[in-house]
Order: structure tokens, then sequence, then C-alpha cells
């Protein structure tokens, strides 16, 4: 394995500050520093990172120029095509091995084009499909899988992975890799930080979320579940870190409930890993999740968590070991919980250590990436034979 170099280029939809977007980065980094060469592009840049993240990688990234937001539909028409256009140019003038993309669209825009120019090995993986996935859509991702225009799907949870075949998807055709994280040393929590990044008072519990505001993480009923804790916990403050088309709706159900002094949205921040470092427990309200970065960093530093049962997230944490889980839609199951954990920080520092051994165990980019290194060239293999 160690005189085969693959070349690769993977590709995810949009720039911007997610998830999907660090486990991309992440395996380029990795796969970049064990001798392959990498090539990344998106197909837009949706938050303006282009010219950072060019300077911040040692590899080239690209950005298609295939979607421009509230465009008509010929224009974005256009956009598509000349997509279409530069991908195409990318992969004929990259010769690559493997393409792997990392999101729906991404999957049926690039891999049918790394199909037509030939190449080897195409990867697609599920993350998660979002509220906004149309049927078609996946109807259409499943056939191209049948087809052959994928190799392999690979989903990141074992829930995932049940779904695409029920959905139709062949069980050989689809494998499970879970996502991983680059472990961070635990830094010892300092209240002053606390103070002085969000004006936290003294003595306060400082509660943390991360995650866009839109419908799948259900943030409204994290704040009904705040609305009840306060009643019983009034010294805490709860912090969203965060951006999305529900920021003004969440902004007045707090009002409503009078609990401007208790939640913080604080939009996106590149300093999650900070606050991370001086919270005290992690709190996910889903009603849908593949397999969150933030929960697997969040646990990397050593937090308990409280979360809903759904999706890949029962996978990562064992009840009542690493964290508790709860019913999703339910804010006194949520309130009830985050109660138990304030009221006990000897259960809270357990679960937190509890959770960082797991992520050392089960969820780090090397072992991630090591797998997927292991899919790609063995099927390379296969089609060079």
């Amino acid at each position: 394995m160690k005189d085969e170099h693959l070349s690769i280029l993977l590709l995810g939809t949009q720039m911007a500050t997610g998830g999907a977007q660090r486990v991309l980065l992440d395996q380029a980094s990795w796969f970049s520093t064990n001798g392959h060469r990498i090539n990344v592009a998106f197909l837009y840049d949706r938050d303006g990172l282009y010219t950072r993240w060019q300077d911040s990688y040692p590899f080239p990234i690209y950005n298609l120029n295939a979607f421009q937001d509230k465009s008509g539909v010929l224009r974005q028409t256009f956009f598509i095509f000349r997509g279409l256009q530069h991908l195409w140019k990318l992969l004929r003038q990259g010769r690559f091995d493997v393409v792997e993309t990392f999101t729906l669209d991404s999957n049926l825009f690039a891999l049918p084009v790394a199909w037509l120019a030939g190449v080897p090995v195409r990867m697609a993986t599920n993350h998660g499909w979002a509220k906004n996935d149309s049927l078609l859509k996946r109807i259409s991702h499943n056939l191209l899988l049948k087809l052959g225009v994928m190799d392999v799907l690979v989903a990141v949870t074992e829930e995932l992975r049940s779904r695409s075949i029920r959905e139709g998807a062949r069980p050989e055709r689809v494998l499970t890799i879970p996502n991983g994280i680059q472990l961070l040393p635990v830094k010892k929590k300092s209240a002053e930080t606390s103070q002085k990044t969000l004006s936290i008072p003294a003595g306060y519990a400082f509660l943390l979320s991360v995650g866009r505001l839109v419908h799948e993480k259900a943030y409204e009923v994290l704040i009904q579940a705040i609305d009840i804790v306060v009643k019983e916990y009034p010294n805490m403050m709860l912090a969203i870190a965060g951006s999305g088309v529900l920021e003004d709706e969440l902004r007045r159900l707090i009002e409503k409930l009078h609990l401007d002094d208790k939640i913080r949205l604080l939009g996106n921040r590149h300093d999650v890993h900070d606050l991370m470092a001086n919270a005290d427990v992690f709190v996910m309200s889903s009603r849908s999740e593949g397999m969150p970065m933030a929960l697997l960093e969040a646990m990397g530093f050593g937090l308990p968590v409280v979360i809903t049962r759904v999706g890949g997230l029962e996978e990562v944490v064992e009840d009542q070991t690493q964290g508790l889980l709860v019913p999703p839609e339910d804010p006194q199951e949520l309130a009830k919980a985050i109660l138990k954990l304030l009221h006990d920080p000897v259960l809270c520092s357990n679960m937190g250590k509890n959770a960082r051994q797991r992520i050392e165990e089960k969820y780090t980019t090397e072992r991630m990436c090591r797998q997927y290194e292991r899919t790609m060239l063995a099927l390379w293999r296969e089609k060079r034979k």
C-alpha cells in the first residue's frame, strides 16, 4: 500500500462552515500528508471562503461556480452548464484515479460527469439527506448506484446504510465508514474566558449547541426546554453557534419567552473549539441527523452530551455512559436530562471522560481515512484488472 499513491478529487457542494466541509478538508489533508495527489473542488462558494481556503491548504482548491444565490431559472441554468464544463475540463486534465463526493447534490452533479470522463473509481457518500432533498433526487441517486455510475455509496452511519438499502440500493454496494475528527488536547476550563467571550456571569453553567439554524436541528424545541430549565436552575446560559434561515423566528421565540438573558444566538463562529473547551454540557435537539461533526468534536473535548434519539446519534453515544439520550420533539424530556447533568457535577465529569475515550477509540480522522483509503485502493486494483 505504501507504494500505491492515488490521484484523488474530493468534491463538495458549497464552500461553507459545516460538518460535511470539515470531513472533506480533513480527508484531503490526511490523504495529502500520506502521499496521495489531492485536488479539492466545490460547486460554489456560498460564504466567500475560496481565497482563505486556497491560502490555508497545501493542495489545489477549485470553485466550479455552478450555482448563484437568488438567480432566475435561465441564469441558474447557465451557471449549471458552466459548472459542468469546468468540472469536465478539470477531470480530463487531472487524470484522476478516484472521485469522491460528499453530498446528495454533489453525488448527482459530479459522478455522472466523472463516469463519462472515464475516472476509474467513483465514490458517493451519504452524510444524511436534508428535509428539502426531494424523493425524485433520492430515486435518481439510487438509480445511478444501480447502473454503476457510482461504484460504491459510503454511509456515515449504519442507520443511513440501512435506509439506502430499503430505498433500493444493493447491500454489497453500500458500506459504512463513520466520520472522524482530529483530536485536540483538552484544555482546562476557564470561567474567566467564558465570561470575557460571552459575558457569562460568574458561577453560571455554560451550555453549548452548534449547528445551522434550520428545521432539522429543532432549536425551537431546545429553546422551549431552556424555558423549563431556568425555572429550576436559573444560573445557566445557553449559546447556539450557527446561522440559518430560522434565525429571526428563533429570536422572536426567545423574546416571547423572555429568555434574552439566558440564550445567545452567536451566528457563525471561528472559535467553536474555544467555546467547547469552556462549556460544561453540549446539547443537540435535532429531528434528524447523520453523524454530526459538532457532536464528535464536543465529545472529543470531554463534554457530556444531551442528544435526541435520531439518525446515527445512538451509534455514537451510549445512554447514561457518555451522555443522556431523549426522544425528539419533547422539550419536557430534554429539560429533564439537562437538569440531571446540571445538578450532578460528578456525573458530568464522568460522562465527559467517557465521551473523550469513545472518540479516541472509534471516531478519529486517522481511523476514518484508513478505511476510505483501503476502499479506494481495493476498487482501483479491481478496475486495473
